[in-house]
């Protein structure tokens, strides 16, 4: 704290008995008062320097790797540590975890391990899978609703695959450590197989998102929003719940428009519908005139042509159009479809059009547009809607699909072991046992190849606003 500087009066009024005669009282009051103001400038500005070392020394402690173990219940941060920097909801930093006293030493203890990157380049993405988990610990306050049990999570921050790996096998020595949270990449989860196989412990990633994960060990599982999800999900809604059977595709030439389009297109197929039109476009176009008119798009001369000599134009051969890019690109693309004379059909595409920035580059063209997530936080469901709640309580801001993810994935395991799990095994056991687990990010159920199965959020644009399709 800065130290307070000394309230100077200003307009002194002196005594009669002190007023200039010899001029000798009023010297030494006009010493006295330059002495205290000397005095009080000096210790308030050794204050505000040493306020200052302290600032600087608290941001660079909690900058530094942290490879500690966290024990629950986590308290929800308080504003003085938001404001000083140090809260751990801000930048790349974390705010630890405070430990509960346990008088009870009988109790049997059970660790979690963690790993994320809290440092360098992906601390950020780190930061916001350690809040869910975080949260999901903080769930299980009192060891009477754990089962009887301790439990240490024991966090571990990654910085690198080298480390990723020798943290891991550290925590698979530990016999008290039954699961392991992380890691993040889908190549990090891929190089964890051995030592996931050698000391049998299930590694259980919120986020890793590669195709090729699924059935690579039996002690390998995911919680996550995958593209092949996406893309199944949307065309099952299409033609089930909106009764859609024949549609175009216009899909961004890069991994994520390739992977949901080939998902979409498989399970279209699969369900007894078409697909009419597939045409690429690049993610740096701006300009979609070529597409759209291998599509069935029209110029306004050429239709007017049209109508002029009495011909009647042919209809469009589809009825939706699935578009899985990002939400700047999309939303260039759908006024084209307008000024291109196509119009009239659903639009439909994947979790890149969940954002602002959809409705901000295309407007009034948005609305109706139906998409899919993994994740949405204004959801009416009563389970999203405590998470936000309680999410915003403990870090003042709105979860993400990564928090929310992550989340999940904890709850999923430390209610394993709340029901009895004690060991690896146990964990391994319970969670291909696992079905329709109600979760905020959506019923799952874990696979025999360990991935999970999802009903995901579908969402649509009225009015100028995000919200669930009904």
């Amino acid at each position: 704290m800065f130290t307070r500087r000394p309230k100077i009066q200003r307009n002194l009024k002196f005594h009669p008995e002190n007023k200039p005669g010899s001029g000798l009282n009023l010297y030494i009051i006009t010493f006295v008062l330059h002495l205290i103001i000397f005095y009080s400038l000096s210790v308030s500005g050794c204050a505000m320097l040493k306020g200052k070392g302290s600032a600087k020394s608290l941001h660079a402690k909690a900058s530094r790797p942290v490879k500690e173990t966290y024990y629950g219940p986590i308290k929800a941060i308080n504003k003085s540590a938001e404001d000083e920097n140090i809260s751990g909801v801000r930048g790349h930093e974390f705010q630890k975890a405070q430990r509960t006293q346990n008088p009870e030493h009988n109790l049997q203890r059970l660790k979690i391990g963690c790993i994320l990157p809290l440092s360098g380049e992906g601390a950020l993405t780190g930061q916001r899978v350690l809040e869910g988990i975080q949260l999901a610990f903080n769930s299980f306050p009192e060891p009477s609703e754990r089962g009887g049990l301790l439990w240490d999570l024991i966090i571990k921050d990654s910085g690198d695959e080298i480390a990723i790996l020798n943290l891991l096998e550290g925590l698979a020595k530990d016999e008290d450590v039954v699961s392991i949270i992380g890691p993040l990449l889908s190549k990090s989860v891929m190089s964890s197989v051995r030592i996931a196989d050698k000391y049998k412990i299930p590694i259980f990633s919120p986020t890793a998102s590669s195709k090729e994960i699924p059935g690579i060990s039996p002690y390998v599982f995911r919680n996550s929003l995958t593209n092949q999800m996406q893309g199944e999900s949307i065309a099952d809604y299409a033609m089930n719940k909106l009764n859609l059977k024949k549609f175009a595709v216009l899909y961004q030439r890069d991994l994520y428009g390739i992977e949901l389009k080939n998902a979409f297109e498989e399970k279209i197929k699969s369900l007894g519908g078409e697909i009419i039109f597939s045409e690429p476009f690049d993610p740096e176009q701006n300009d979609f005139e070529s597409q759209i008119m291998a599509i069935g798009g029209i110029r306004d001369s050429e239709l007017k042509k049209m109508l002029d000599s009495g011909e009647e134009r042919e209809g469009l051969k589809y009825d939706a159009i699935f578009i899985p890019g990002s939400a700047d690109k999309v939303g260039l693309i759908l006024p084209q479809l307008v000024y291109y004379n196509v119009s009239g059909v659903q639009i439909l595409g994947g979790n890149g059009l969940n954002s602002p920035e959809l409705i901000k580059v295309s407007g009034k063209y948005a609305e109706d547009v139906i998409f899919v997530d993994g994740f949405f936080s204004r959801s009416e469901n009563p389970v999203v809607r405590e998470f936000v709640e309680r999410y915003r309580v403990f870090y003042h801001k709105e979860p993400d699909i990564l928090a929310a993810q992550s989340y999940d994935a904890a709850i999923m395991i430390l209610g394993i072991i709340k029901k009895g799990a004690r060991n690896r095994e146990d964990i391994k056991r319970e969670l291909l046992n696992l079905h329709e687990y109600n979760g905020v990010t959506g019923i799952t159920t874990i696979q025999p190849s360990g991935d999970s199965k999802k009903e995901l959020f579908f969402l649509t644009i009225k009015n100028g606003k995000i919200v669930e399709a009904k």
